[in-house]
């Protein structure tokens, strides 16, 4: 089966053999993401901001969500992972306010080594303290939450993940979540405004277990990173107008990362999210595929960033 949403609000189901329609739904919004599958059950999400839950095989509403937070739900999908639907909509107010203290940023300072790891190879306690203060602050003020992470049987809230969020933006600054093959989902995750790493995070443990740091953003908040993970490496795509100085390849077990070729001589084709910079790299057959402004890059899973 073939499933697609449009702007008119309906949701179809098709045969793939011939494209035939096989049910449709009626969402009440335009839907403009693609929808998620897993088990018999397909998702998607409104621009009324409902994730919807469908009996792939009837189309009959399994569940619908409370109405999360957020202004669009463009260039975002839903990420099954076990047992979770995990959905990041385009913020929806300008974040101009630190989520903790200041003084706890600098206490969480000396438990990040260099290469980003948490210097005790788990979770520090200035870490847990700071996530904590993180996840207190959104009980307090939910709206200003972009993340949203879902019971897939209910479709409630699982629980409040301690996030940094995007920034009003178009098409927005943080993509979907990539899962690592195991029990978590790897985001990009900001300690202030202009300082990105990328964070682990344990679906178990609801917290963020590693932070690793190949490079730092240093640019403005409200640029788009779209990840994609294959086996060990992750797939890194910085969009903005022209820049591409966060786009590479993250070996997750060596904890290095490989420059893309050509990358700087390249960055307007690379990266403008004005165009189809915007897009997470596909993986197929040990390669990472993404589509650029003119052309079609291809690079091994294996060989750190070949072309």
């Amino acid at each position: 089966m073939v499933f697609i949403g449009q702007r008119g609000g309906t949701f179809y189901a098709l045969n793939l053999a011939d494209g035939t329609r096989k049910w449709e739904f009626k969402a009440g919004a335009p839907i403009l993401n693609c929808a998620a599958y897993d088990a018999g059950q397909v998702f998607f999400c409104d621009e009324n901001l409902y994730m919807h839950c469908l009996d792939a095989k009837t189309g009959r509403e399994v569940w619908k969500s409370e109405r999360l937070y957020g202004q669009s739900t463009k260039q975002y999908c839903p990420v099954v992972v076990n047992g979770h639907v995990i959905f990041r909509p385009m913020a929806a107010h300008p974040f101009t306010e630190p989520i903790v203290p200041a003084k706890q940023w600098e206490a969480i300072k000396g438990h990040i080594t260099p290469a980003g790891v948490a210097a005790d190879g788990g979770l520090s306690q200035p870490l847990m303290d700071f996530q904590d203060a993180m996840v207190k602050f959104y009980q307090q003020r939910p709206s200003l939450r972009d993340l949203f992470i879902l019971d897939e049987k209910t479709g409630k809230e699982a629980f409040i993940a301690p996030h940094w969020p995007s920034v009003l933006a178009l098409p927005g600054g943080a993509g979907p979540a990539a899962f690592d093959g195991k029990q978590s989902i790897i985001l990009p995750w900001r300690f202030n405004a202009f300082n990105a790493y990328w964070g682990r995070l344990d679906l178990k443990r609801q917290r963020f277990v590693e932070v690793f740091a190949p490079k730092t953003i240093v640019g403005n908040p409200d640029e788009t990173v779209n990840v994609s993970v294959g086996g060990k490496v992750l797939f890194i795509m910085h969009c903005q107008e022209g820049n591409c100085q966060y786009t590479g390849i993250y070996d997750l077990e060596k904890k290095v990362c490989y420059d893309v070729p050509g990358r700087w001589e390249r960055q307007w084709t690379l990266s403008d999210c004005c165009q189809s910079g915007n897009n997470a790299a596909s993986i197929a057959d040990g390669r990472f595929y993404h589509i650029i402004f003119h052309d079609l890059w291809a690079w091994t899973s294996a060989g750190g960033g070949q072309r």
